[in-house]
């Protein structure tokens, strides 16, 4: 397996993996917004190179669904996967697309019933799929609206974060979803700046690897120190955030990085 590296601003751009694919790759995969910085990959474009080199290209679009467009013909992606609950829908359930082509191709983990076309048995969660599909529905019906919002939000609070002295973006801030903001505070420790906080939530990397005191790989892969690292926040909102909970957050955060810079010096 080959891991591809990065640019500086966190995207992964066709020519990178155009470098990085060889006679025997069978499947490329990518992410179309990257969960800890928000940076949008160009997913036409990598697939046509995928493509090209004869291999499949997979997409984890979990982070785009309700926040881009997503047409799998005009990305022309042959597999993408999407959850549940990152669309405001129930925990625990998700849904993979495979073009039509491939469906032979998928051969499932485990074994039994013949449900979901004999690639995942079980009993289905009934409950989960109808939510999951209410989601979708109000995603696609929202999806210009909550964006637009969120843009705005987005806009707000970047303004009244990136004030604060030596405060750094990291990734693109234009080729990037509005509401993923990941951003460092040097001379001040992440930790220490959430434990500063404790009314407000904000991670240091993402929500799957909030229990590591390990340094962000994202954030490494970038060619950052673990310093620039370890100073890292991550702010997140959407559809139900507020102004005033944006103005709020960044005022407790205008407060505590002086703060705690002055404990530390």
């Amino acid at each position: 397996m080959t891991r591809l590296k990065p640019g500086t601003d966190g995207a992964i751009t066709p020519d990178i993996v155009r470098a990085a694919v060889r006679p025997d790759t069978a499947l490329v995969s990518v992410m179309s917004v990257n969960n800890e910085l928000g940076t949008v990959n160009d997913i036409a474009a990598i697939s046509s190179a995928v493509h090209d080199a004869g291999a499949y290209l997979h997409v984890d679009a979990v982070q785009a669904a309700a926040r881009l467009p997503l047409d799998v013909r005009r990305l022309n992606v042959d597999l993408l996967s999407i959850s549940g609950h990152k669309i405001y829908g129930p925990k625990g359930i998700g849904a993979l697309f495979v073009r039509s082509e491939l469906r032979h191709l998928i051969a499932p983990q485990t074994h039994g019933g013949a449900q979901e076309g004999g690639v995942r048995p079980g009993t289905l969660p009934t409950h989960q799929i109808a939510g999951f599909g209410e989601a979708a529905r109000l995603a696609r019906m929202r999806l210009e609206s909550d964006s637009a919002r969120i843009r705005a939000l987005d806009a707000r609070f970047l303004q009244a974060i990136t004030s604060i002295d030596s405060a750094i973006v990291n990734g693109d801030r234009i080729a990037r979803v509005p509401g993923i903001l990941n951003v460092a505070f040097h001379g001040v420790a992440a930790e220490s700046l959430m434990l500063g906080m404790p009314d407000v939530a904000v991670s240091a990397g993402s929500a799957c690897t909030s229990e590591s005191v390990e340094p962000s790989h994202v954030l490494l892969a970038l060619g950052v120190s673990e310093a620039h690292a370890y100073s890292s926040i991550r702010f997140s909102f959407g559809r139900y955030t507020t102004e005033t909970e944006i103005d709020f957050v960044a005022g407790r955060v205008a407060a505590a990085v002086p703060e705690l810079r002055s404990i530390a010096a």
